[in-house]
């Protein structure tokens, strides 16, 4: 069974059934770097976000693109 590098997620804090799916994804594939876009700052991230790397919205994509390339594997 093959499971990704890396996984984008679009999420708030208050979302719970985005914060379900985040808990399923760390369930089936630990291995896998989480990258989560928020609009949140830091200090409104989810606690649950624990070992993810929180992008805060607005973004420049070629800092997203950077820790995605840093996260797949060559």
């Amino acid at each position: 069974r093959t499971h990704p590098a890396v996984v984008l997620l679009d999420l708030r804090p208050q979302d719970t059934h985005g914060q379900a799916f985040f808990d399923e994804l760390r369930r089936v594939t630990p291995a896998s770097r989480l990258l989560v876009l928020t609009t949140e700052r830091r200090g409104g991230a989810s606690p649950a976000w624990l070992g993810a790397q929180v992008i805060e919205k607005p973004f420049d994509l070629a800092d997203v693109l950077r820790l995605v390339g840093e996260a797949i594997p060559v």
